[in-house]
């Protein structure tokens, strides 16, 4: 008896495939900033018990993405501006020194592949394909310098950066940037390619700083649109 290949699916751990429904709820605004999650409806409109998605609140906690309160629960975490800034500054710090240790062992194979994500990037139809296409230009640079538990770090960042686009996208819904996004990742690519690392490392750490002032600027505006809206509240 043959087993049919739908069978061979799914075979990730029940709580993993809930916690990236979830994050992708979050990211995505499905699940709004400060809304209560109720475990029992979740597990209800997921077809699964109440245990993996436990854990898989438990896991978008340790993310940051979920805060659980005494008594009450777990609610979608807010998104402020001191967080916003603090994610920055270690994002800064972090593929700072990755890109720093990956530098010397980057192959013009290397660089072919992150000129295919840019080639890629000019297609890409929604806010989400242009974020994962993003991600995968910056770690395709990164990933040379062997830092496994830096990568991992660095991967949880994005997902909070991941919510900041979002967000601005939800207000503002053209692929705003990306062309000027581009225009840099095809300037680093052609700046480790003249051998200079520390003008390719300078030129890193602008994209990246020039990435976080134009997010923060936009939430910053945003806010005080609202604190004007309702100066009383």
């Amino acid at each position: 008896m043959s087993i049919a290949p739908a069978a061979l699916i799914n075979v990730e751990p029940v709580a993993n495939q809930v916690t990236e429904v979830l994050r992708q709820w979050i990211l995505s605004g499905r699940l709004a900033a400060g809304q209560h999650i109720r475990q029992e409806a979740i597990a209800a409109e997921l077809g699964v018990s109440r245990v993996p998605v436990r854990e898989a609140l438990f896991a978008l906690e340790t993310e940051g993405l979920l805060l659980r309160q005494k008594y009450k629960g777990a609610f979608v975490a807010e998104i402020s501006l001191p967080e916003i800034r603090e994610t920055y500054l270690l994002r800064d710090a972090l593929e700072s020194l990755l890109f720093e240790q990956a530098l010397p062992h980057i192959t013009e194979d290397h660089l072919r592949r992150a000129e295919e994500i840019i080639r890629r990037s000019v297609h890409a139809a929604t806010p989400e394909d242009w974020m994962r296409l993003n991600i995968e230009f910056h770690t395709t640079l990164y990933e040379p310098a062997q830092l496994k538990r830096t990568m991992q770090m660095l991967h949880g960042l994005l997902r909070h950066t991941d919510r900041y686009f979002r967000l601005q996208q939800a207000i503002s819904p053209t692929l705003h940037g990306t062309s000027q996004q581009q225009q840099q990742h095809q300037h680093i690519v052609d700046v480790i390619r003249s051998g200079d690392g520390q003008a390719a490392l300078q030129s890193m750490r602008q994209h990246i700083r020039g990435n976080a002032d134009e997010v923060i600027e936009y939430l910053e505006n945003l806010q005080l649109r609202e604190q004007a809206a309702n100066p009383h509240a």
